[in-house]
């Protein structure tokens, strides 16, 4: 035993020194050489000890495939990655970044959910469908996730964002109601039917150089934008939106778009309508439904009760609705869903 820690503490040292952390891209490593951070010739592998308290490492435009080694820089607190072609980007392990820029790379996913120090994300240009954030993040100030292929945003717990940019994606519904402090939102050239930016502090969202405060153009389904106040909103010279969506205090929005214990796959057809439209839907067991059909300003302007109903095939005349965008409430006991119907 006694022979045995000897040649611990006179090997330990030497085993300390020799840590290396694999690096198998080229163009990775040499940018570690030139910055530094190794020598010699390439090998695959740089020292560990000569990493792992770096703060800020700028390595973007070297044509970097993959970084892999990023994990053994554990003081990491400022990355940019960005103008490479990388395909894949595990960050979990580099828990002090602030900021992270990966822009204009070829990245399908990006996961920053253990990345509860982010600040600012620059992901835009690549070809992301989803962003997964953290269920804390405090601190989060900044996204930019423009160009890619992203169709929902979960900004739930973002509440600290002052800005988003999140143009030329799918996006089909967007709601920053909770981040309070937002001063820029720039979500034009998706696919949305909902916007909600009712924050209590729209008076604050302004142009920023050529950015306008709010820019919602090129969104040909949204009919309504949810805000705080109407009249400040239609005279806000920051803001801009298409010519037929309109802004108003209450646009019908449901927090939770599917409700139904049992959710039904609800058609109406045709939509938009200019006569009648047509509500069809099955449940798995009979129940008594109430179906109401408001204005934008939840003026309720027809009411409809079924009886223990299981086939819903109803008929709604909108003949005598000036042109339009209407929302039908259907609920029974403390349950409800709704849907937006546009009489034209």
């Amino acid at each position: 035993m006694k022979t045995l820690i000897i040649c611990l503490l006179i090997f330990a040292p030497t085993f300390l020194m020799s840590q290396q952390t694999y690096v198998p891209d080229d163009n990775f490593e040499q940018s570690l050489i030139d910055l530094g951070y190794d020598s010699g010739e390439l090998d695959d592998s740089v020292a560990t000890k000569n990493i792992e308290n770096v703060k800020a490492l700028e390595i973007s435009g070297r044509s970097i495939t993959d970084l892999t080694g990023i994990q053994d820089f554990t003081s990491l607190e400022e990355l940019y990655c960005h103008k490479n072609s990388l395909t894949n980007l595990d960050v979990s392990q580099n828990t002090n970044l602030n900021t992270l820029y990966c822009y204009t790379n070829q990245l399908a996913e990006i996961d920053v959910s253990n990345l509860t120090l982010l600040q600012y994300l620059l992901c835009g240009a690549n070809e992301l469908s989803e962003i997964k954030f953290s269920d804390n993040h405090p601190h989060f100030i900044s996204l930019n996730c423009h160009t890619n292929n992203i169709t929902s945003l979960d900004l739930t717990n973002l509440s600290g964002l002052l800005w988003l940019i999140c143009y030329d994606n799918k996006i089909g519904s967007l709601d920053v109601s909770n981040s309070t402090s937002l001063r820029l939102l720039v979500c034009y050239d998706n696919y949305l039917t909902e916007l909600n930016i009712k924050n209590g502090n729209n008076a604050n969202m302004k142009r920023m150089g050529s950015l306008m405060g709010m820019d919602a153009r090129d969104n040909p389904e949204l009919a309504c934008i949810q805000v705080d106040d109407k009249a400040a909103s239609e005279n806000n010279y920051d803001w801009t939106k298409d010519p037929d969506s309109e802004y108003s205090a209450d646009c019908g929005y449901t927090d939770v778009e599917e409700v139904f214990a049992v959710d039904p796959e609800i058609s109406i057809f045709p939509n938009p309508a200019d006569k009648i439209f047509t509500i069809s839907f099955e449940l798995e067991i009979p129940k008594t439904l109430t179906m109401t059909l408001t204005d934008l300003s939840g003026n309720e302007l027809q009411e409809f009760s079924l009886i223990n109903i299981k086939s819903v095939n109803k008929k709604i005349d909108v003949s005598r609705l000036s042109p339009g965008v209407y929302f039908l409430n259907i609920s029974f006991g403390n349950e409800s869903i709704s849907r937006k119907i546009v009489v034209e």
